[in-house]
């Protein structure tokens, strides 16, 4: 009885260290589109001014 309790706990843990990492990496995605975004603008930005 005792190791499932122990099984339990663990898992509860496991659980909740994976749902923070699940929300930091919803914000790391964010993040990555936000500045992707940015790097295709200064591309475009240098194409153009290369261009020119």
């Amino acid at each position: 009885m005792h190791h499932i309790v122990r099984e339990w706990r663990s898992m509860h843990k496991e659980w909740a260290a994976y749902e923070e990492s699940k929300k930091k990496l919803s914000v790391d995605e964010a993040r990555v589109a936000q500045l992707k975004a940015l790097l295709e603008a200064d591309r475009a930005k240098f194409d153009h001014d290369r261009k020119n």
